[in-house]
């Protein structure tokens, strides 16, 4: 069997050499000139899109997906319940149940877009806004109901107290009734009124030689009852005379039977040698504190000014319907732990008067009770923080907040503040608040402030010129980018009520937090019923109030303080006056309470009349 032969190809002749081919095309004249066109349109085209993506307007605003980040943070918070971590929300998520299980409440919150959610709450909370724009009922007193839904203690400063009636209802109204329906344990210190529970300022100090806290009393007390020292328009030496004449004389009515305000009036009624005998037989600690006007008490001129000034400063305080809110036995709580909640009323009638007391009480309340150990958060709440002096509120915010403080304020535009804290310590005052949100303003430099502070946004727009040659006509188009605000002033001038600019540290996503929203706050209907019922509960949670009011100071009560002074200290100087005892020995409170109550019923006494209401 034969093999099968295999044909072959025929062989090709010689091919060209590509490589070769290609280099000499590239290295020819027109080879390097299309390389060059190439080269050159490769660099335009990368030019021109680096021009395009210069980005001019860095702002925004928080998108739908960072607002939700922002809200799922708080319902961490919420459910979490730490102390340094509060999480608040205006608006109750429908769905959200808050129930009392064997005497321990529970809450399971929800999510729904239309709440607002704030989160981190104890960076401190700031509300601005021009009158009427919304930030206490779209703000301020949702979100301290919030709180309190939670079992959060807290203080509210309402400046609208003494306004109060059906039609225009003051947050007192709202707070009180919807805390007691969250069994919460209710006071009120309102100087001035029946209702009113006692706080005596000299409880505070701890003995006869706490010369700190007396100290801190009679400087809180001083400056609020004279704002000219906070600007540098009072002599400074009887500044500094005046506070250590006052704190001395506290330590001295801790002495006494009846240490309070009245007894202070008391003592600086004595001749000035028999107040310098009783000083001059106290404890060094004592002696110290009267350091700035023991030297002046032999010269009436200087001795007499200082006393003229304390009398000014007292002589408003010690009225005769705000004595039995300053004076006796403190009846306020004054540890605000789980479920209690104080709330302070203001007088616009009288507000440079009761204003002052209100600012030393809030100022020793809120020390005492972030300097021990917490288990709860603690709410304090200043709707008009302008109207009162807190020499170390600009501090809470940063010092406290590991202890729990969640701090809000309420101010209309910054220009207010600074008359009260000085354009150093209003600015302290509002970088330390991290969530902030700002209402319709009524200034234009405040507005562009706002603006620049929301951010600018990049618009892109094309111009079309058209020239003329000799050849014809010609058109180009060109295109521009600009940066405008996201937010005019103008805008925020014309903010709409209970809209609002948002800053909080939630809103955002890991790429950055605190971005601006821009939010219309809409209270819902189920929560508007329940504040229209808790108001409601306003006045007969007023007239409990009124059955535990105290008697209206008499003439006993002032003669009791005299018989005080006289046996603390006439062992040290006999020469003291002897008062006349008061003729009853038994005092009958039942008469003097109805006395009290007489005495608030007339409009405008005279001396006779005060006289025959209350002897």
């Amino acid at each position: 069997m034969s093999n099968p032969q295999t044909s072959l190809p025929p062989s090709n002749p010689s091919q060209p050499d590509l490589n070769a081919y290609v280099s000499e095309l590239i290295f020819s004249p027109l080879g390097l000139l299309l390389l060059g066109c190439g080269v050159l349109l490769a660099f335009m085209t990368f030019k021109g899109d680096r021009r395009k993506s210069v980005v001019l307007g860095k702002g925004k605003i928080a998108t739908p997906q960072q607002i939700k980040n922002g809200a799922l943070r708080t319902l961490k918070q919420v459910q979490a319940a730490k102390r340094a971590d509060v999480g608040l929300w205006v608006g109750t998520p429908k769905g959200s149940v808050f129930c009392c299980q064997k005497g321990k409440w529970h809450i399971d919150l929800c999510y729904d877009p239309q709440t607002l959610y704030l989160s981190d709450c104890t960076s401190g909370i700031s509300v601005l806004g021009g009158a009427g724009s919304g930030k206490s009922f779209s703000a301020l007193n949702p979100l301290f109901l919030s709180g309190l839904a939670q079992g959060i203690p807290g203080l509210y400063f309402d400046i609208k107290y003494s306004t109060h009636s059906p039609e225009d209802p003051s947050p007192t109204a709202l707070i009180a009734g919807y805390a007691k329906r969250l069994n919460y344990e209710v006071g009120l210190f309102a100087p001035g009124k029946p209702e009113s529970l006692c706080c005596n300022v000299l409880d505070f100090i701890r003995h006869s030689e706490d010369a700190a806290m007396a100290r801190q009393i009679a400087k809180v007390l001083y400056l609020n009852l004279n704002p000219q020292a906070l600007k540098g328009g009072s002599n400074p030496f009887f500044t500094e005379a005046t506070t250590s004449f006052l704190a001395g004389v506290m330590l001295l009515a801790k002495q006494t039977d009846c240490p309070d305000l009245v007894m202070c009036r008391t003592l600086t009624r004595l001749p000035s040698d028999q107040l310098q005998m009783i000083v001059d037989a106290q404890p060094e600690a004592i002696r110290m504190v009267f350091d700035a006007v023991v030297d002046v008490f032999g010269v009436e001129e200087t001795y007499g000014s200082i006393k003229a000034t304390f009398a000014n400063l007292l002589s408003g305080l010690l009225m005769p319907d705000l004595l039995p809110s300053i004076c006796g036995k403190t009846t306020i709580p004054l540890d605000l732990d789980e479920r209690k909640v104080l709330i302070f009323g203001s007088d616009a009638e009288r507000g440079e008067i009761v204003n002052p007391i209100l600012a030393t009480v809030i100022h020793l309340l809120t020390n005492r009770n972030l300097l021990k150990p917490r288990q709860r958060p603690f709410l304090l709440w200043l709707d008009e923080i302008s109207q009162i002096y807190l020499p170390s509120a600009e501090d809470w915010p940063n010092i406290h907040r590991s202890a729990g403080l969640v701090m809000a304020i309420g101010v209309q535009f910054p220009e207010v503040l600074e008359k009260r804290y000085g354009k150093d310590g209003a600015s302290r005052l509002l970088k330390a608040c991290a969530t902030q949100l700002v209402f319709q303003a009524n200034d234009i430099a405040d507005a562009e402030k706002y603006s620049k502070s929301v951010g600018n946004r990049d618009v892109e727009y094309d111009t079309r010129g058209r020239s003329r040659q000799k050849g014809g006509n010609s058109t180009s188009d060109t295109e521009h980018k600009q940066a405008i605000a996201i937010i005019e002033a103008s805008e925020i001038l014309q903010l709409s009520q209970g809209k609002a600019i948002i800053w909080n540290r939630g809103i955002g996503d890991r790429h950055g937090s605190r971005i601006p929203l821009i939010q219309t706050i809409t209270i819902p209907d189920h929560d508007l019923k329940a504040f229209k019922e808790s108001t409601a509960d306003w006045e007969t949670l007023k007239q409990q109030l009124l059955g535990t009011a105290l008697p209206h100071f008499t003439q006993q009560d002032f003669v009791k303080r005299d018989l005080a002074l006289i046996n603390a200290y006439q062992g040290i100087c006999p020469d003291l006056g002897q008062a006349t005892p008061p003729q009853n020995d038994e005092i009958d409170l039942a008469q003097l309470r109805q006395d009290a109550i007489d005495f608030r019923k007339i409009d405008e006494p005279d001396a006779e009349e005060i006289m025959s209401a209350v002897l």
